[in-house]
């Protein structure tokens, strides 16, 4: 092995290294918010209503003072949902107060989203491991090559697998219609429901106009779903469009998925 092999798989090494160890930090600041957060008041000092792609979303700065030392922080919300120098409940962690979360949309984290986030970390590593093992080894170049359908595999049905749980099996509940827009491609809709004394939203659904059969007015009444494990995944019922365009996705990422590694075979044949 090569000393610049060696040299970059240390690197590698250092750097997941680092990652993992700042992912188990914001666990625990995680946890602390959970089971004893401390609270403050604090201003929204500035409110922008922004757009990534299809989505609208609201970016709201708030102020808030802890032991005399005044924080600012940044945080994304849905549209509409904050204006300029209202106060809002701000969640720290004790001696750590730039560690904050909002209150009215702080639901914590459960630990099987910690846990899947260390699995794509550690998987993420063996990739780039083989990959530069490969150079070095040309067996493991052979393998990265297959290696990569089955995980863009795995990945499209893992996506579609967890959207159709939530669409299908997740718990019927009553929403309230909290925002809702209209241009002219595009209904959006929120809803907010209640588990267990708590307040949820659900994500925001897009809904092309075209296949809009109903009208969703704010403070209308409306059906969700949400994960019975973790109520803070909750959608409307009419949002299924995520779930078709994933069916076709699916099928033609198989269908290439399929042609390739027979086209790597036959190749393999004629050699």
């Amino acid at each position: 092995m090569s000393t610049i092999t060696i040299i970059v798989l240390f690197s590698l090494l250092l750097i997941f290294g680092l990652l993992v160890i700042a992912c188990l930090f914001r666990r625990k600041d995680m946890q602390a918010l959970e089971q004893n957060p401390q609270t403050v008041t604090g201003t929204v000092v500035s409110c922008k209503e922004l757009r990534s792609k299809d989505d609208l979303y609201q970016r709201v700065t708030i102020c808030y003072t802890v032991d005399g030392t005044e924080y600012t922080q940044a945080f994304s919300c849905r549209p509409n949902k904050y204006v300029l120098d209202q106060p809002v409940t701000i969640y720290y962690v004790e001696n750590k107060p730039k560690f904050a979360r909002l209150s009215a949309v702080f639901h914590g984290e459960p630990q099987r989203e910690f846990i899947l986030l260390l699995s794509a970390l550690a998987a993420f590593y063996c990739i780039l491991v083989l990959i530069v093992l490969s150079n070095e080894y040309s067996i493991l170049k052979r393998i990265c090559g297959e290696l990569q359908y089955l995980l863009w595999l795995f990945l499209i049905l893992w996506v579609n697998f967890t959207e159709r749980k939530l669409v299908r099996r997740g718990v019927p509940a009553a929403g309230t219609i909290v925002y809702a827009e209209r241009d002219h491609k595009i209904m959006r809709v929120i809803a907010e429901y209640t588990v267990d004394g708590r307040t949820y939203e659900t994500r925001q659904m897009k809904l092309p106009v075209k296949k809009c059969s109903r009208e969703y007015c704010i403070g209308g009444q409306i059906g969700v779903r949400y994960q019975q494990k973790h109520p803070v995944d909750g959608i409307i019922e009419d949002d299924v469009m995520k779930l078709k365009m994933l069916r076709i996705i699916t099928v033609i990422c198989c269908f290439f998925i399929i042609a390739a590694v027979a086209f790597d075979v036959i190749i393999d044949l004629l050699k």
